[in-house]
């Protein structure tokens, strides 16, 4: 944040003068004290909001109303809490905010700073460095509410993929586990070498870039680009090293890395076979994977690897069908997430710059 571009009437402070660090004043639990149900929520750096619970009240930390902020010394994590908690292992530190601050208001000015990732190493000394802005207490207030509102839309819709998921997921456990495919008599056994053709893809990783025309399938989940093609069709992909198992589904042009495997030319309804593939391979990739260090997928293992179909053609097009619901609902309700994410981010460039005033 350059601090020449926010507004006269801002003040300007240092870390010093916006937080002060309580951490002490709180008595901490182990991480093998965490219990997955109980009486105190344990508020620790990880990524998830509330890592467990305890019971022992004597380690309760009495939150006050107007809220507390947490950082991961390793982590890097920034949180918000303003409920009774316990505090979690070492690396959690405590902050409040000063006079003249709203909690919820450093909270996010905090989230919004760039902290250097120096791995699993303490980095509370880059806040020593950091300067914060200080608008008035209404403007604070205002800002705190506007961004705290996005936040309970976004906190909303990842329940709500949460729960669709959940569901999508519970019924291909019903159609497609093999334990209860195996005693189904109108279910055929076929090997995937002869429901499709098996290739690999024809480039290095490193000629992926972040931007191109075509997409790049590696073996990785993040995404990569390229301004070449190498395929034109449909086609499911699988990572045969590094994300062991990670599967893709498209249809167009694009590349695909070496240690990727390439189903084309499919006998049976594709999107049956990728389905199938996406959970009950994920089911069994354990029995998939050769190598200890570096677990690695051969060709001969996914040539013979056993998808079970239903004979009636109806029946394949019914599952299909109800699956692609399901599935194209998460995906509308992902994008809207996405939507939510991505106007966050310029609201909390313009709300803490001062560019755009609230009051």
């Amino acid at each position: 944040m350059d601090i020449n571009k926010v507004p006269r009437d801002w003040e300007v402070e240092s870390f010093d003068q916006s937080f002060a660090r309580i951490t002490k004043n709180a008595q901490s639990a182990k991480t093998n004290k965490y219990m997955d149900y109980g009486l105190i929520p344990v508020i620790d750096q990880g990524k998830h909001q509330i890592a467990g619970f305890i019971d022992d009240e004597r380690k309760r930390y009495k939150c006050p109303k107007s809220g507390l902020i947490v950082f991961g010394d390793h982590t890097r994590v920034v949180k918000f809490v303003n409920h009774d908690f316990v505090l979690g292992a070492d690396g959690t530190q405590l902050l409040e905010a000063r006079d003249g601050f709203n909690a919820k208001f450093l909270y996010y000015l905090l989230s919004a700073k760039e902290i250097p990732n120096t791995g699993y190493n303490r980095h509370f000394k880059f806040l020593k460095e950091l300067t914060f802005v200080k608008p008035s207490k209404s403007e604070q207030r205002a800002i705190a509410e506007v961004l705290s509102d996005i936040d309970e839309l976004i906190y909303k819709s990842k329940l709500l993929i949460d729960k669709k998921q959940r569901i999508l997921d519970a019924q291909c456990e019903e159609v497609f586990n093999p334990s209860k495919l195996a005693n189904f008599e109108n279910y055929k056994s076929q090997k995937l070498g002869t429901l499709s053709d098996i290739t690999t893809g024809r480039r290095d990783v490193n000629e992926g870039t972040v931007n191109g025309r075509y997409p790049f399938f590696t073996c990785s989940t993040k995404h990569f680009w390229s301004d070449n093609f190498s395929f034109d069709t449909e086609a499911i992909l699988i990572a045969g090293n590094g994300d062991v198992g990670n599967l893709h589904y498209y249809n167009g042009k694009f590349e695909a890395y070496q240690r990727t495997y390439v189903c084309t030319n499919f006998q049976s309804n594709s999107r049956y076979i990728w389905f199938f593939l996406k959970y009950a391979l994920a089911e069994n990739l354990g029995l998939n994977k050769i190598g200890s260090t570096i677990p690695y997928i051969v060709l001969s293992q996914l040539t013979e690897f056993e998808v079970l179909i239903p004979e009636d053609e109806s029946e394949i097009e019914l599952i299909v069908n109800t699956l692609e619901v399901a599935t194209r609902e998460i995906e509308l309700l992902s994008n809207e997430l996405a939507k939510y994410e991505w106007l966050k981010q310029g609201m909390m460039n313009d709300l803490l710059m001062g560019k755009v005033r609230l009051v």
